[in-house]
């Protein structure tokens, strides 16, 4: 399951899910950006079932017991309204 959220109290898009370490033919990237038609923004990656490795600004909760992720976004959303974010998740199987 994917889940993202605008979080209290600091008010960052979250992207969370749940991933199988042991799937090592597999590379996570999270991207994030301010429209859907991007450009996107690198905000994480993990190679063969890693660990993930932020880029900087962005935050990462990772659980090596139940595989849980939790990626918030650099920015901070003051006004939903008036400042629109995305992230995305995208899996590349290793060849």
């Amino acid at each position: 399951m994917i889940n993202l959220t605008v979080a209290q109290p600091d008010d960052r898009l979250k992207l969370s899910f749940v991933r199988d370490r042991a799937a090592m033919d597999v590379d996570l990237i999270v991207e994030a950006a301010a429209s859907p038609a991007g450009p996107w923004e690198v905000a994480a990656v993990s190679q063969a079932g890693g660990q993930f490795l932020p880029q900087t600004g962005y935050l990462i909760e990772e659980d090596r017991v139940d595989g849980r992720v939790v990626i918030a976004d650099k920015e901070v959303v003051f006004n939903p309204v008036l400042m629109r974010r995305f992230l995305r998740l995208t899996a590349t199987l290793r060849e």
